[in-house]
């Protein structure tokens, strides 16, 4: 019941969203436009970056699944990596993906749940590293443009509030695990176990640096070929918007539409995009909605190609089923 009433409250924010985006006559008439008049090619290009994004970040869970022991193939891996973003499309986000991933992974190689969990976690820490990096050089370096409108300004301030609740909530759980304060302090069971893993990913990282920087090197070359997703679908759409510009308020982008308020961010991408493209850029209302779709769309391709390889998709000899997938994930995401 509780996850029904997420997703149906998903669903209703998502339609209420795109209802008013696109209510307006004018923008639709501009959107009509600026389709009709888009480039196949940069289009073509956008679905390519976005498949680097894919293959470069399922190379980076291989190198935190090599640290944790696994000796899966990377065409294995590559094809897991894509059920789960099929499962991020459409099973509440990052979790439903998550889940499809360990459940795979634990098909794969039975009885080490635990160290496949902690394989996605590394992963996850090297991209937030990345994206901090990527926010630093391109997004807080012009934060005077945030401030133009409230909007876009309290929209910034929320990209700075969960990096930094985001990173010092992992300190504070690598502290109280590492001294062993937890044990000593009132809290849930299920608590102390995310503390102790969060540790056990640390001593990883910290014990196999060598690939710790390998993998944050490629965490970058992951989240530049999404944001240039982005821009291939503004160069499509004859977007004005430089490089530099997109790179800029993809970070702050990426948050919005990660919160998880609508299905797979959709029309808080959009709105996101609007205010922002429009702040620093100048761009056209009905051109920075289709940069965001479009550049969605690109990155749907790749989600519908999870979902065939779901299909087909057999481990140790049996095929992954929906219900397995939802057994695993966590009741906090449900």
């Amino acid at each position: 019941m509780r996850r029904t009433l997420i997703a149906t409250g998903q669903a209703t924010v998502t339609l209420a969203l795109l209802a008013w985006i696109f209510s307006d006559g004018e923008v639709r008439a501009g959107v009509a436009r600026a389709l009709a008049e888009s480039h196949a090619g940069w289009m073509a290009l956008a679905v390519a970056s976005a498949g680097v994004c894919v293959f470069t970040g399922a190379l980076r869970w291989l190198i935190f699944l090599r640290m944790q022991g696994f000796a899966i193939r990377f065409p294995k891996v590559t094809a897991i990596f894509l059920v789960g973003g099929f499962f991020n499309l459409f099973l509440f986000g990052s979790l439903g993906g998550d889940a499809a991933k360990v459940v795979c992974v634990g098909r794969e190689c039975p009885g080490r749940h635990t160290a496949a969990i902690l394989s996605i976690m590394m992963d996850h820490m090297s991209g937030l590293v990345a994206l901090l990096g990527m926010a630093v050089c391109f997004t807080f370096l012009r934060y005077d443009l945030f401030l133009a409108t409230p909007l876009a300004a309290g929209m910034l301030g929320i990209l700075v509030l969960l990096l930094g609740v985001s990173i010092g909530g992992i300190a504070i759980c690598l502290v109280l695990a590492r001294w062993g304060l937890a044990d000593r302090l009132p809290m849930p069971a299920v608590v102390r176990a995310r503390m102790a893993e969060v540790e056990l990913a640390f001593n990883a990282l910290g014990q196999q640096w060598p690939r710790t920087l390998l993998a944050v090197g490629v965490s970058v070359m992951v989240m530049f070929s999404h944001f240039l997703t982005f821009y291939c679908s503004s160069r499509a759409v004859e977007g004005r918007s430089s490089l530099v510009e997109i790179l800029t308020v993809m970070p702050v982008v990426d948050v919005m539409a990660g919160l998880p308020v609508s299905i797979s961010g959709l029309g808080v991408r959009e709105k996101s995009f609007e205010e922002l493209l429009g702040v620093i850029g100048g761009v056209p209302v009905e051109t920075a909605i289709l940069i965001s779709l479009g550049g969605f769309a690109a990155s749907l391709v790749w989600s519908l190609a999870g979902g065939v390889v779901f299909c087909f998709y057999r481990p140790s000899g049996r095929r992954i089923r929906l219900r397995d997938v939802r057994t695993e994930m966590p009741s906090g995401g449900s």
